[in-house]
This record gives C-alpha cells, structure tokens and sequence, in this order.
C-alpha cells in the first residue's frame, strides 16, 4: 500500500512530537534540568505555543470529516 503524506498531516505530526517533547522535559525534576536543557525546553515549548493555535485552526476544517486519516 503505498502512502501519500499531506502537508496537514505532517505538520500535525510535528506538533504533536513537539508536544510529547515538551512533556518529557516538563516532567524533569527541576534540579536535574542543566541550562542547556532549560533552554532546548524553553526553545521547544516555544515552538509548541506557536504551533498549537496553528494547528488547533486547522483541524476545524476536519470536524466532521469521516476519513480515518484526518484524525491521525
């Protein structure tokens, strides 16, 4: 079966793994967390809050969509 991506898709790929990211770095105990891992999290959390509105607009389009894939 050979797959196609759409670019929705990935990006919300990518926003998800940014999410999951986050997460993982949030629930650090603050004394392990280095500087450097502060500042990946604050760089990947960043990121997350500029993506999700982003991505939260785009899957209205898919409210009521019957395809399997749009909800991936």
């Amino acid at each position: 079966m050979k797959r196609t991506h759409r670019p929705d898709a990935v990006r919300r790929g990518v926003v998800a793994a940014l999410g999951g990211a986050a997460v993982l770095f949030a629930a650090r105990p603050a004394a392990a967390q280095n500087r450097a891992g502060e500042t990946k999290l604050r760089t990947v959390e960043g990121e997350y809050r500029r993506l999700l509105p982003l991505w939260q607009e785009e899957r209205k389009q898919f409210a009521v969509s019957s395809n399997t894939y749009d909800y991936w």
